[in-house]
């Protein structure tokens, strides 16, 4: 790397940062419609064994790419506290930014 490349690398990381956010947004909406049919059926809001399953398909990703498992699962955990906070927040009735 020269002495200024770095400068374009962190515009690199900012436009992927830029993706994630989109892609947490959009994971967000899929989780706020799948709650809201678990709820309108009287399905419990969560499945210990779809986390799990998800848990297996991230390591196996991660190793797929080279991208260390002790990186990628804290990353998942986040996603997923995120997602039981929001679905719990739509089982009571309360989920902030529940709007469409």
């Amino acid at each position: 790397m020269s002495d200024t490349s770095w400068i374009g690398a962190r515009s690199e990381i900012d436009r992927i940062d830029h993706e994630i956010i989109g892609l947490l947004a959009a994971r967000r909406r899929v989780v706020r419609g799948v709650a809201r049919e678990k709820r309108a059926a009287g399905a419990v809001p969560f499945d210990p064994a779809r986390e799990a399953a998800l848990r297996e398909i991230w390591r196996r990703e991660a190793s797929a790419v080279e991208l260390p498992v002790e990186a990628a699962l804290p990353v998942l955990d986040a996603i997923l506290s995120a997602s039981r906070e929001h679905v719990r927040g739509i089982y009571e009735g309360d989920a902030p930014g529940d709007t469409d």
